[in-house]
């Protein structure tokens, strides 16, 4: 793959910009247009990039093209080391696929995000986990485990 110019790098980065500045305004559509338009970047940016792609999709209805956007970014994130960042995205893929009832693959990213947040008990991205975690626990009928993940929960709220 060649190599990006410098002016081609700032006009990714300031298009991925304008991409989450449109999310922020609900303007779906326009979003993703630009996340698109924006081309492959490199690194955490490109995880960025595909973030974006997937948060538009996901409120356009696309949960596929979500998913598939998604996983990306997990990856990408997960290669640069920002366990937070990658942790959330499998805890939002935990949900996607539990909408798309694949439990098996659910459970598997739920594990994932476990794995990538362990170290990371202070963040909102934790608190999302912990939260799915007494979700599961409550529906599996471990009420005792899922009270303690619950209060967990609000005490990161805190």
């Amino acid at each position: 793959m060649a190599e990006l110019t410098e002016n081609q790098v700032d006009g990714a980065l300031d298009r991925i910009e304008e991409a989450r500045a449109a999310l922020g305004r609900c303007a779906w559509a326009e979003a993703l247009a630009l996340a698109l338009a924006a081309g492959v970047a490199e690194g955490a940016r490109e995880a960025d990039r595909l973030d974006v792609v997937a948060e538009a999709s996901w409120w356009l209805g696309s949960l596929d093209d979500c998913i598939g956007a998604r996983e990306q970014a997990y990856a990408r994130y997960e290669s640069e080391g920002d366990r937070i960042r990658a942790g959330q995205c499998a805890v939002w893929l935990y949900e996607h696929h539990m909408i798309k009832t694949r439990m098996a693959i659910a459970g598997a990213w739920l594990r994932r995000a476990r794995r990538a947040l362990d170290a990371e008990p202070d963040c909102v991205a934790f608190g999302s986990l912990v939260l799915r975690e007494a979700e599961v626990a409550h529906g599996s009928g471990d009420l005792a485990l899922a009270t303690s993940l619950a209060r967990t929960a609000l005490d990161l709220g805190r």
